[in-house]
């Protein structure tokens, strides 16, 4: 397991509000300080919203304050079907880190 310390997971949206059928992109990020292998978000279905996802989840590096991290990004575009509040389901990914000495861990 990765120590809580070098992950981080956040979902921007680019709107909180909107009207049935208007389009609202959701990008969830799982940032590591550990390079990881075989990345994979779990599907959820969205309740409530047609959904559809913007191809597989990327992989990239970013870098902040001279430091390198590892993102797994998931997008894609909701699309609100009915009025009222809406609640978009928790998400789980899995990986598996690779050691900062090279090994699997």
């Amino acid at each position: 397991r990765l120590p809580r310390e070098d992950l981080s997971y956040r979902r921007v949206m680019s709107a909180q509000e909107a009207f049935v059928g208007e389009q609202i992109l959701s990008s969830l990020e799982l940032t590591s300080l550990v390079p990881f292998r075989e990345p994979q978000f779990e599907n959820k279905s969205y309740d409530g919203f047609w959904s559809e996802e913007f191809g597989h989840a990327e992989e990239f590096e970013r870098r902040l304050a001279g430091v390198s991290f590892i993102v797994l990004r998931k997008r894609a575009a909701l699309f609100p079907l009915q009025d009222g509040e809406l609640t978009l389901p928790e998400e789980t990914a899995s990986l598996k880190s690779i050691a900062r000495g090279g090994g699997i861990g």
